[in-house]
């Protein structure tokens, strides 16, 4: 992407935001664009805003779930199912919705989303798989990923699910939301609760090119 520069005391700085008159009052520029290569890129954006929303739902009446997200953008997903040899499934929701559709086309290289999480389980009886979905699509990326597996170790510290841009499914020429779903199938014994549960702090969610800090703000492309 070309860049713009002007020299602000004593330094060249780059130029992030610009602004020009509009009915009376300053109103800063979306985009701006100039000739690079010999076709015209774009020099900056103002950036999309998102807001994020989630949910979760438990199969048993003997089971329950909760999915805390923090306004600074850490979080919890729960669910367990009390002993006595129950079973239930579990899945839990992150929607992640832009103000404006972004064109797959002013998409960055690299990552799409990425999270980094710790997790503890006990008695889970599938492996908890992680997908992304484009557009409340029922079809996710193609590429679901374990979280933790069934005859694995019951915790673990600093794991990552991660998702490429290029995972994004080919008919897809923007995207308006895109959704983490998770789903774990967990079986309580008869003297002990299944359970499972996945934790991260604020600053370990990647949205294209941020890591975020609050459940609504703006990214930058």
């Amino acid at each position: 992407m070309p860049e713009l520069w002007i020299p602000s005391g004593g330094t060249n700085r780059k130029i992030k935001e610009l602004y020009i008159p509009s009915g009376g009052v300053n109103r800063k520029i979306k985009e701006a664009y100039a000739p690079s290569g010999g076709v015209t890129r774009k020099i900056f954006s103002g950036g999309v805003g998102y807001s994020i929303s989630t949910s979760d739902s438990t199969t048993s009446d003997w089971a329950g779930s909760t999915f805390t997200l923090n306004s600074n953008a850490s979080g919890r997903m729960y669910a367990f199912v009390a002993n006595g040899g129950y079973y239930s499934s579990a899945e839990f929701s992150m929607k992640i919705d832009f103000d404006t559709p972004i064109l797959k086309s002013d998409l960055p290289g690299g990552f799409l989303f990425r999270l980094i999480h710790g997790y503890n389980k006990a008695r889970l009886a599938s492996n908890i798989a992680a997908s992304i979905h484009i557009n409340n699509d029922n079809n996710n990326t193609g590429n679901s990923q374990s979280i933790a597996t069934k005859s694995g170790p019951d915790a673990g510290t600093d794991q990552l699910l991660s998702w490429n841009i290029a995972d994004i499914a080919s008919s897809v020429t923007s995207i308006s939301r895109l959704e983490l779903r998770v789903q774990a199938d967990i079986q309580s014994s008869r003297d002990y609760t299944g359970y499972f549960e996945i934790t991260w702090n604020t600053g370990c969610i990647w949205l294209i090119n941020n890591w975020l800090t609050s459940v609504r703000s703006t990214i930058q492309l």
